[in-house]
């Protein structure tokens, strides 16, 4: 429970800028956990507070000293932030649903899982107005930044791998020597942007509004821009009709995909249904698979780095020895397929999905179903494991797996 703030702040702001100044009486200012919800704090000399876990919802602290405070958590909900700096503030976890950053500085700050949504999610999202605001070197990583308003923005050298940014406004942003590598800039507009030097490897960017003289640039090399089974050459597009009707007519018609070593990468398979299909050492780098089935898939040796798979259902799969390097399979299905006799009866059997020795470093398993499958050397180092659901018993079976 947040205890409310002091009445008056002024001779905690006076011992604390006697503390910043290092003159004798100084104490550091500690409102953790305070509620400060509405105040006026414009122009404060906050530098270095501790501030964790406060809620600073709506305050107004336009101009304010905020560099090196500890705002971990923090609750910046529709706070007025005008100008403030925020220099190597820590912001991690911080709420800033509809906060106002115009022209704030924000150099060398960690936002890492900072959320600028409310607690309803992305269905509630509230964009936050960073236009102008100085982030140079300010460190993003995993940072939720959907919709957001950068325009004039500067990031140089900013850190932002695998932020979201999915419609964020970023035209005319200084995103020199910025990374971006696993990033989804899904429908992001980058007119005008500078680029020297940024590095978008594996980022998303479909749908993105990018300068046509931008297009072919050297940084977006890397970056995941997909495309459409009728890119696909004659033979593989046929062979994935085929397995449609396959898997339409109950076997009685078509034939079941058998492409080992097909080359997919980047193409966008979403919705599709690829149960039973043979992909063995297929190249599906940057592909996109969101909620496709791909149960009982053989997918041993695949490459499905930087892959989107959200909500994919993988029951049964064999993935092992699969890389899955930064793939995305947030609430994916990957626990064990309950099997069925001819008629759909269940049979009190299962068969797991197969995880041995795969690779799945720095991939995003948030929300995922993985009880029952086999885990036995399987990478998780790095991984986002939040909300995942794993047996007990499985789980000494992984190799590196810090989230467990």
């Amino acid at each position: 429970m947040l205890s409310p703030g002091p009445n008056d702040l002024r001779p905690y702001l006076e011992r604390h800028r006697r503390w910043c100044e290092r003159r004798s009486g100084g104490v550091r200012l500690n409102l953790a956990m305070f509620d400060l919800s509405g105040r006026n704090l414009s122009g404060a000399l906050l530098r270095g507070a501790k501030l964790s876990g406060a809620r600073l919802s709506a305050a107004m602290l336009t101009g304010a000293d905020l560099s090196d405070a500890d705002l971990f958590a923090a609750d910046l909900a529709g706070a007025d932030l005008t100008r403030a700096d925020m220099t190597r503030a820590d912001l991690r976890g911080a709420l800033l649903a509809n906060a106002r950053l115009v022209g704030a500085r924000l150099k060398a700050a960690d936002l890492r899982g900072g959320a600028l949504f409310n607690a309803d999610g992305p269905s509630g999202l509230q964009v936050v107005d960073l236009s102008g605001a100085t982030l140079d070197g300010a460190f993003l990583v995993d940072a939720r930044l959907e919709g957001a308003i950068l325009q004039r923005a500067s990031l140089l050298k900013a850190d932002l791998r695998r932020t979201h940014l999915v419609g964020a406004d970023l035209q005319g942003a200084n995103l020199t020597q910025a990374r971006f590598e696993g990033a989804d800039l899904s429908g992001a507009i980058l007119l005008h942007a500078l680029l020297t030097d940024a590095r978008f490897d594996g980022a998303t960017l479909e749908g993105a509004q990018i300068e046509e003289s931008d297009a072919a640039r050297p940084e977006f090399e890397g970056a995941m821009r997909s495309r459409n089974d009728y890119d696909l050459k004659a033979p593989l597009r046929m062979k994935l009709d085929a397995h449609a009707l396959w898997i339409e007519s109950g076997g009685r018609a078509g034939a079941r995909l058998c492409a080992p070593g097909a080359d997919l990468h980047h193409v966008d398979l979403s919705g599709l249904n690829l149960a039973a299909a043979d992909l063995r050492g297929a190249r599906l780098t940057g592909a996109r698979l969101v909620r496709a089935r791909l149960s009982m898939t053989n997918l041993a040796g695949a490459d499905l780095s930087h892959a989107d798979l959200t909500e994919a259902h993988l029951e049964g799969a064999n993935l092992s020895r699969g890389v899955l390097f930064r793939a995305r399979l947030a609430r994916a299905r990957m626990g064990a397929l309950q099997l069925r006799d001819a008629r759909g009866r269940p049979t009190g059997r299962s068969w797991s999905t197969n995880l041995t020795s795969a690779s799945l470093s720095e991939a995003d398993l948030a929300g995922a179903d993985l009880r029952g499958a086999i885990l036995t050397g399987c990478d998780f180092y790095g991984a986002r494991l939040s909300g995942a659901l794993v047996d007990r018993s499985r789980r000494a079976e992984s190799g590196r797996s810090p989230g467990f």
